[in-house]
């Protein structure tokens, strides 16, 4: 009748400590406030550190004010700037996902590589592997704005319509999944970018999550593109 508990799994996490690596204290008052945090990054930005940092593997984390700009930055900033831009250019215009996709050589490599960061977040979340699951989407959202956008700027003003459609439908699918695919880590900013592309819900948070799609995940297209990124980066 009084037999032991049998726990499988304790989760815990670190502790965070300032940025010299000493116990946070009210005597020593080395620690930022948290509302002046909260208003110059957001708490999307803070929810992202926390949980892509050493502290969910139960570590400490030297908390640095330099790491949330470098979010800010590299995350936050680029997503914003990348659904401004797909405001841009489908305003006036109806855009509607339909099938087939685009078979344009540049957005099946942003298919396949959605997918592929997908499947690794699904993975991980359902390991409960925090840092493994949210650390991929900035490798992703910099691929997106840096590589994808940059060789595709030119096809959001030209004069084949169907290639610009094909470019518009492939952007606004690609955020509409990548706000369903944030919508745990983020939800501010991943709520105001699905309902700023046209999302079919009222909420983001009332989606399902998205299941993987394996045959979008076209390998050699993924290894060929990792070939071409590193010869022009040479």
């Amino acid at each position: 009748l009084f037999e032991k508990p049998a726990f499988k799994d304790v989760i815990v996490t670190g502790i965070v400590l300032a940025e010299d690596g000493k116990k946070m204290s009210k005597k020593l008052k080395n620690y930022p406030d948290p509302w002046e945090v909260l208003t110059q990054y957001g708490a999307d930005t803070l929810r992202y550190y926390l949980l892509s940092s050493s502290l969910v593997e139960a570590e400490s984390l030297n908390f640095s004010k330099r790491d949330l700009e470098t979010i800010t930055r590299g995350l936050m900033n680029l997503v914003w700037n990348i659904k401004t831009f797909y405001e841009t250019y489908s305003a006036g215009q109806k855009i509607v996902l339909e099938k087939p996709r685009s078979a344009h050589v540049l957005d099946r490599w942003l298919f396949a590589r959605f997918q592929q960061l997908l499947d690794t977040v699904t993975k991980s979340m359902d390991g409960y592997e925090l840092v493994k699951a949210t650390r991929p989407i900035r490798d992703f959202v910099e691929d997106l704005s840096t590589w994808w956008l940059r060789r595709s700027r030119d096809r959001f003003t030209s004069e084949n319509e169907f290639d610009k459609m094909d470019a518009l439908r492939t952007l606004r699918e690609i955020l509409e999944e990548l706000a369903k695919l944030m919508a745990p880590f983020t939800p501010f900013i991943a709520e105001k970018m699905y309902l700023d592309v046209g999302g079919s819900k009222a909420s983001v948070h009332l989606e399902k999550w998205s299941k993987v799609q394996d045959r979008l995940i076209d390998e050699k297209l993924l290894s060929d593109m990792r070939w071409v990124r590193q010869v022009a980066s040479k």
